[in-house]
């Protein structure tokens, strides 16, 4: 059995949000990709849990998905949260994800510092 690739719990939520926004309007990973100027294969790595988000680009993220969001767009959305029943985003729950982002980058960048030392 192969080992998972996933470094983070947080991660693979974070991920799971992301394809679950991206299915509900209605793209691929590579439209997704080209809009954010990465691979399909890096939008999937997010997905899978197996590389951290950035802030940055989490924010960016939202904003597509929130400039695509139409009454469709939103019920499509709510479909594809079934059978988890995530709520929308409110402000409290967007600054909680934003927070473990952040944390995520910094001990991201410190293991890359430690394995510089190695």
């Amino acid at each position: 059995m192969r080992a998972s690739k996933i470094k983070d719990p947080r991660n693979y939520e974070i991920g799971q949000y992301i394809a679950r926004r991206r299915k509900a309007a209605g793209m691929n990973q590579t439209e997704l990709g080209a809009l954010v100027e990465l691979s399909y294969q890096q939008i999937a790595k997010y997905e899978r849990g197996e590389d951290s988000l950035r802030v940055t680009l989490f924010e960016r993220l939202e904003n597509i998905f929130n400039d695509l969001a139409s009454p469709a767009t939103q019920a499509g959305f709510a479909e594809a949260q079934a059978p988890f029943r995530i709520p929308q985003m409110t402000s409290p729950a967007r600054d909680e994800l934003m927070t473990i982002a952040v944390r995520l980058e910094s001990e991201a960048k410190r293991l890359r510092e430690l394995s510089d030392l190695i």
